[in-house]
Parts: C-alpha cells; sequence; structure tokens
C-alpha cells in the first residue's frame, strides 16, 4: 500500500511459518527492513501460523479543526489496508495506513468478553548503519537526547518513545512513537523501545517497566497505533500532524476551549500559591500583559482559595488554572463530582500532576480525567505525565502537556541544555502541545541566555504557555513587549533551518504578523530570507543577546527581499516581529533607576552583586546595620505625590527603611521574593519635589532585602477638579473606585484628564482602572494625536474596579489624555496612572 501522493511505501509479507513482517520505503530509499508484526492472546499466538482471510481498503480523507489547534485546519489524508487473517478459528485484523508523511499500524481482535494479551512483537528494523536520537526510558518522559550510532541504538538499552532516526546520512528523518494509547479506555499501556542487541538494527516494541504482560483488556481489542513519521526534511517533520490524525475525533466542537498563555509564580516561589496577595499580584500583572490565565501550582486549600482568587481574576479578565494531582481523579466515580467541584470553583482548568507512571491502572487515570474535564467544560495541563499520542483530537480541551525536560530542571539537575532544545522541536515536538514554562531569564546559574529562552515560546509548539519567571522579572524585561504579542497558536510554520542538538530556526505566522525564533547550542548566525512576505515594507523589531547573554532589542524595515541576519551567542538564541504595524513598545521610555548606577551611593557593608534577573544585570545588597543605597537623582516633573515601585530580591521576609529627602518615610515590611535570584516588587506612595530627589534604603536594625530598580509614577483621580468634562460626562458614585468616584457618560461625552508630565519624551506606561458592567471599549489620545481604541473586559459590575495597561506618547510638555467614544455609557473611568 502507498501514501496518497505514492511516495510511501508500507509492504506486509507472508512467512513460510505463517509470521507477518512488513517493510516501509520512500521513494528508493529504505525506512524500515523487514521488521516484525505479531500479537499474543491466552487463548491465541498470533506471532506465527496464521492464515490470510481477505483484505480491504479505503481511503481517508477527512478536514477537521481544533479551538486550540497549533494549524486553524487539519487535513487526515491516509489510505488505509486491513488485512484479515484466522488462525485455529480466532480472527486478527492488521490495520495499516499510509500518510504522505510517514506509517502506522495497529491489531485489532474481534469478538467479545474479556481479553488477555500476552505478547506483542512489534519492531522497527533500521537499516544497516543507521544512528539517532534517543533518549534512556522514564516514566516521567523527561529525558536528554543524545545521538546514538547504529551500536548505540542496538545495545539492548531500553529508550523512550519517540526516537528519531535518520535515514541514508539525512536524505530522510523517521520518528518512531505511538498513538491513540490514553484515551483507550485504558485497554492496554504505553510501550518503549529496546534494540535486540543483535545487530541488526531492530528496535522492538517492548514493555515497559510499569506493566509487563498478561494486560488483561475487552474484545474487540485494538492495540494503541505503532507510528513513524517518515520526513524528507526537517520542516515536513516539525510540521507533522501524523500523530494527532490517528486519534479519534471529538464527539462535538467546544467552544469554551480557549488557548492562551499564562502567570505562574511556583518556579521562583514555590511556597506562593497558599500566599494569595502574591497570586493576585500574579493577576494584575497577567491583566497588563494581556494574558488569558494564571496557573495557581501547588500548594493551596481549595475551597477557599480558588473561589477568592477565581472572582478576582475574573473581574480583571483573566481566567484561573489549578493545580491538582492525578490519583484522586482515578476512576469515573471520583473524577465526575471532583471536576465539577472545581468548576464550582470558579477554575478554567485544572493542571492535573504526578501521574508518573506506564501502567494500565494509570491509563484508567487519564480516561477518567479526559471525560470529566470534558463534561464540566475544564480545559487541561498534563504534568508529570507519560508522552502525549495525539489524544488532544479527541479531548480538544487538553491544551497541553509535560513530558518534557523544560526549566523546572534547573530545580531538579541536571539542567536542560541548549543541544537538548534544539532537539526537541524534532523529538517530542510532533508528539502535541509541550509546557516547557519557557523564559526563565533570572536563572544566577543559567546555561542558556535570555534569548534562548525568549525564543523558545515561538519555537516550542503549546497552546498554552506558562511563562516560568516572575511579574517582577519580566516588567523590566526588555523582551516583554514580545511576550505580549506571541500568540499559542499559528496559521503556519516554517523551519528555515536547523538540524537536531545544534540549532534551529523556524518562521510562524499568526494573522498578519510574523514571528521568528531561532535557537543555537554554537555561536553562530542564522540566515533568514523573508520571501514569505507579501509586497510592501515592514518592521521587524529584533530581541537579540548581547554580549553577555542578556536581551537588547533592535529595529529595521525589512521586504521580502530582505535576508535578515541574527548573530548569535554560544547557547543563545534570537526572536523577530514582523509586521506592517510595529511591535507596540509599551513603557519603552519609562525611566528606571538602576542601584548600580555609578552615580549612586553605597555606604556602610553594601555591594554590588551579579543579578541575572535584574533589570541592569546588577543589585545592591547587604543593606542592613550600616549597609545603605541611595539613589540620588530621582526625578519629578512637579512637586506631590507619587508612587515608587522597587524591584528586590529577598530569601525571607525582611524589613527595609525607605528615606526621601532625608526624610524617613516608611519602614516596609516585605514578604520574601522566593529566593535571593528571584524578584519581587513593592510600591510606596511619597512626596517627591520638582526635579532631583535622593531615595533612600536601609535597615538599622537588621539586614534588609537586596534592591535592584525603582520606578516612578503618578495617579490621577479622572473626577479631579482640573480635569475637563464635556457632553454627557460626568461624575458618579463608585464603591471600589480609589476616591468613591468616577466619570461616565463617555458614549457621548469626553474626559480630558491634564497636566500628565513625564521626566523624559517617549512611550510610557499609561495604566488604566475602570469598571464597566459589560465588555466595552473607549478610544484614548494625547495631546490630540490619533485615537485608539483600547478594550475593557466586563469587570462584572457598574463599583467593580480593573485595569488596563497601554502605552502613550508623550512629549517634552505637560500632555492632555482624552476619554472619547465608549462603546457603553456605563463605562467608568476611575484613574490614570503614568510611569515617568
Amino acid at each position: 500500500m502507498t501514501s496518497p501522493d505514492g511516495q510511501v511505501a508500507f509492504t506486509v509479507a507472508e512467512q513460510a511459518d505463517g509470521s507477518l513482517t512488513y517493510g516501509v520505503t520512500a521513494g528508493a530509499t529504505t525506512i524500515f527492513e523487514e521488521s516484525p508484526l505479531g500479537i499474543a492472546t491466552s487463548s491465541t499466538d498470533f506471532t506465527d501460523g496464521l492464515s490470510f482471510v481477505g483484505s480491504s481498503s479505503r481511503t481517508i480523507d477527512d478536514t477537521y479543526a481544533l479551538p486550540a489547534g497549533t494549524d486553524p485546519s487539519y487535513r487526515d489524508h491516509a489510505n488505509e489496508l486491513v488485512l484479515e487473517y484466522e488462525k485455529d478459528g480466532a480472527a486478527l485484523e492488521l490495520i495499516v495506513r499510509a500518510y504522505d508523511d510517514g506509517v502506522a499500524y495497529r491489531y485489532r481482535l474481534p469478538g467479545s468478553g474479556q481479553a488477555t494479551i500476552t505478547d506483542e512483537v512489534s519492531g522497527f528494523r533500521l537499516p544497516a548503519g543507521t544512528g539517532g536520537w534517543a533518549a534512556p526510558w522514564n516514566g516521567n518522559y523527561e529525558q536528554d537526547y543524545l545521538y546514538r550510532d547504529a551500536a548505540g541504538l542496538d545495545s539492548g538499552d531500553d529508550f523512550t518513545m519517540p526516537l528519531l532516526a535518520s535515514i541514508d546520512n539525512n536524505a530522510y528523518f523517521t520518528l518512531i512513537t505511538e498513538a491513540n494509547v490514553y484515551n483507550a479506555s485504558a485497554s492496554y499501556a504505553p510501550a518503549m523501545l529496546e534494540g535486540d542487541g543483535t545487530g541488526t538494527g531492530l528496535l522492538n516494541v517492548a514493555r515497559t517497566p510499569d506493566q509487563a504482560f498478561p494486560i488483561t483488556s475487552e474484545y474487540p481489542f485494538q492495540s494503541p497505533w505503532r507510528a513513524a513519521i517518515v520526513a524528507e526534511d526537517l520542516d515536513v517533520l516539525y510540521n507533522s500532524d501524523l500523530v494527532q490524525h490517528l486519534n479519534p475525533p471529538a464527539q462535538e466542537s467546544p467552544d469554551w476551549v480557549r488557548p492562551g498563555r499564562a502567570g505562574w509564580t511556583w518556579y521562583t516561589d514555590e511556597d506562593s500559591a497558599a500566599d494569595l496577595d502574591k497570586q493576585k499580584r500574579m493577576v494584575d500583572f497577567a491583566a497588563s500583559m494581556g494574558w488569558e490565565y494564571v496557573t495557581v501550582d501547588c500548594c493551596y486549600t481549595p475551597e477557599v482559595d480558588l473561589p477568592e482568587i477565581s472572582e478576582y481574576a475574573a473581574q480583571r479578565g483573566v481566567k484561573i488554572f489549578a493545580w491538582v494531582t492525578a490519583e484522586p481523579f482515578a476512576t469515573p466515580e471520583l473524577a465526575g463530582p471532583l471536576a465539577a467541584e472545581h468548576k464550582a470553583y470558579g477554575v478554567a482548568g485544572l493542571k492535573v500532576d504526578f501521574f508518573l507512571n506506564d501502567s494500565q491502572e494509570v491509563q484508567q487515570w487519564y480516561q477518567s480525567i479526559g471525560d470529566a474535564a470534558g463534561d464540566n467544560e475544564l480545559m487541561l495541563n498534563l504534568h508529570g505525565s507519560t508522552k502525549p499520542g495525539g489524544e488532544n483530537r479527541t479531548w480538544p480541551w487538553l491544551v497541553t502537556s509535560e513530558a518534557v525536560a523544560g526549566t523546572e530542571h534547573y530545580k531538579y539537575p541536571p539542567p536542560t541544555t541548549a543541544r537538548l532544545d534544539t532537539t526537541l522541536p524534532f523529538t517530542r515536538g510532533p508528539l502535541g502541545g509541550m509546557d516547557y514554562t519557557p523564559t526563565m531569564i533570572s536563572q544566577n546559574d543559567a546555561i542558556l541566555t535570555q534569548a534562548h529562552t525568549l525564543a523558545q515560546s515561538i519555537v516550542f509548539t503549546s497552546a498554552m504557555i506558562n511563562y516560568a519567571d516572575s511579574a517582577a522579572a519580566y516588567d523590566q524585561f526588555a523582551g516583554r513587549h514580545l511576550m505580549r504579542a506571541v500568540p499559542t497558536v499559528w496559521d503556519e510554520s516554517h523551519v528555515v533551518e536547523g538540524f537536531p542538538g545544534d540549532h534551529i530556526t523556524v518562521a510562524r505566522r499568526s494573522g498578519d504578523e510574523w514571528f521568528i525564533g531561532a535557537l543555537t547550542d554554537p555561536a553562530r548566525t542564522a540566515s533568514v530570507p523573508l520571501d514569505f512576505l507579501d509586497s510592501g515594507t515592514y518592521t521587524a523589531t529584533i530581541f537579540s543577546d548581547d554580549a553577555a547573554g542578556r536581551v537588547e532589542l533592535s529595529t529595521q524595515q525589512v521586504t521580502s527581499a530582505t535576508t535578515l541576519s541574527l548573530p548569535m551567542i554560544a547557547t543563545g538564541g534570537a526572536s523577530v516581529h514582523i509586521s506592517k504595524t510595529p511591535l507596540e513598545l509599551i513603557g519603552q521610555d519609562d525611566t528606571r533607576y538602576e542601584a548600580e548606577d555609578p552615580a549612586n551611593v553605597l555606604s556602610g557593608g553594601a555591594t554590588l552583586d551579579d543579578c541575572h534577573g535584574c533589570s541592569g544585570g546588577q543589585k545592591a545588597g547587604f543593606l542592613g546595620q550600616g549597609g545603605a543605597v541611595e539613589f540620588t537623582d530621582v526625578h519629578a516633573p512637579e512637586a506631590g505625590t507619587y508612587r515608587l515601585t522597587f524591584s528586590y530580591t529577598s530569601g525571607d521576609p525582611r524589613d527595609i527603611r525607605v528615606s526621601v529627602n532625608g526624610t524617613v518615610r516608611s519602614t516596609l515590611a516585605l514578604p520574601d521574593s522566593g529566593g535571593w535570584e528571584y524578584l519581587h516588587s513593592w510600591s510606596i506612595d511619597v512626596p517627591l519635589q520638582a526635579g532631583s530627589n535622593t531615595v533612600l534604603f536601609d535597615n538599622p536594625a537588621a539586614f534588609g532585602p537586596d534592591i535592584d530598580a525603582l520606578t516612578v509614577s503618578s495617579a490621577t483621580e479622572a473626577e479631579a477638579t482640573e480635569n475637563v468634562l464635556t457632553g454627557t460626562a460626568g461624575t458618579t458614585g463608585c464603591a471600589e473606585c480609589a476616591g468613591g468616584q468616577a466619570v461616565h457618560g463617555l458614549d457621548a461625552g469626553t474626559l480630558d484628564v491634564v497636566n500628565q508630565a513625564v521626566t523624559t519624551p517617549g512611550n510610557h506606561t499609561v495604566r488604566i482602572d475602570y469598571a464597566s458592567p459589560v465588555d466595552a471599549s473607549v478610544d484614548v489620545s494625547i495631546d490630540g494625536g490619533p485615537a485608539r481604541t483600547v478594550a475593557l473586559h466586563a469587570t462584572g459590575s457598574k463599583d467593580a474596579v480593573a485595569t488596563t495597561t497601554i502605552g502613550l506618547p508623550f512629549g517634552t510638555s505637560p500632555g492632555t489624555i482624552r476619554f472619547s467614544d465608549a462603546t457603553s455609557a456605563d463605562v467608568r473611568i476611575d484613574r490614570i496612572d503614568v510611569t515617568n
């Protein structure tokens, strides 16, 4: 049987002893030499003595879409052959499919009643001399992929699926795996690969240590698909959907499933889930970034914490994923009520953890969880889990899963490497969404550069991205502008260049925007022809490493005739946003005062220490008991009350005293930041004089936290008497608003917030506090410039306040911010906060 394009051929041979073998070719190239087929039950051994009964064939050509799919639509197009055999009155069906990008086969045993599977002799025999990338088997699928020559693959070691082999010196690549495993009612269990040790290139499909034979199941029985992607280049491999196609379609299209990005506090602060103040800060940050979710990880009190954080998040347009462990969902009787309980708490999804086992028993956990989640409209992120096998086609609410050595391996060594990162897109990647938890920029012992970790969210595919670092770290990170824009689903993707274990550069489109992500192990320069662009001129916003591995930003104008050159240092990377509408750089010109500025004064025992995640790469430490840092030139455009927001690190709760212009303003009791390399932030309102001010941090009683940097912002109440209201605009009471009042009636009126000054001209961060009982929008402009329409999600009532964050271009003179053309008269503007 051949594939629809006629290039991939799957041949089944009947041997003299009645056994079956198969081989696969692509064009004139042998992919698999004569390989064994067969399965056995307690009553019949179907590994030999088979008699051919008949065959049937069909062409599959289905188109489908998934709400959290990585492509807008999918075409499941294959030729299928069913070969029927008999032995001692028992029947065996061998089902074979050939796709343009690979092959798959499975066994089906008709009948009724209990089936006991006692053996399977399936295998994949590689041509002589074939090497590939393989990882040692482990139940969490978080191993390193290393290149192994033919002898290494044939060593008899146990390898996890998938395994990637290079055929005929990279003429083809084949990725060996399985599909339709844990969504099959626990009828079987996952397998691994094992070299037979005889030097013939045979990789046997073997039982994992978690589940030996016999396996008890039910007739009619069918095994998982034994599958192999066959790709003539790495672009075909990266984009293959073969594994997903091999799964049953969803029974319905769930319109409640939403892909998206999430803030996640656990990595930098493991105890933070039980601290609702920290979770609320992450919700606020996610809202400011336009992210859809926050993942609340271990450990919290479900019935207390989840309703409160869910309600808080919903008011701000953010939804919650809640961490749970898998075993309490082990059966349908347990999973249904527990899923319903979490739905009642207000969460949108579950991060289900600690499967850590490939036994048949644990496959029932997956089935119970998958079904219960769908019944209760809960999305799923599986962790500590088996590898995916395309099960998201059956359960579209399964938006991502782990089964990868991701960022958390800094905590559980060995840490991940650039070599592994450039292998994963060609091994783990084609199996399904991969929750790597990218963009960890604060790790002091980082192996990967910041630009490398930023590009992970483009190169790695996942319908849900959980960003690993803290809100305070990202708030000052140059890469935040890209993180606001990166989608989690794509319209098209192309591998521009790459090789497993060395480098990869991809170009991916979402709507009218293109994103380029590049990862490398050795220092090299990526060359990216932009011939995929349409006509016209585009702005390319480039995020690359400086010599120290910290992200720097640049822009250039490009066309379809441009070839981008992206130099990368060792273990580095690069990301590019390309659009005719330039990437919005919110707050790009905010003034940030760094503790390590040479103009500042360190006294006592205070020192400057390296800090990978700090905005300037250093922080002031040993503050206290005589040690202090004084910021000597903090500017205010005019005298008044300002908000100082400072970032700090601390391994435990500590106090810090803040003095402004020689006067003590407050001693703050600060929570820990999760560790001495991870950032947290705090704010305090203080009086500043016009022009230059000093701000001193110390603690006369004990050592305080380490200080990274600070920013200054000023807030103006919308109802302030100096502001100008026209038309139907007027003030109204607002219970949650800062001054108890707000401005409404902006559907046919305007609000001018006057005298908004900044220290330096440019794009500055503007936070708008508002209330709206309905989804709405309002136009915002500055100094008569073009208006931008700002979306305002419903906050729940006219008194419930949320914040939206935008950037506005300020000049050298104080400006006027105008609000107008609201789509609802019930939109209420509470307060405007401008970062200087």
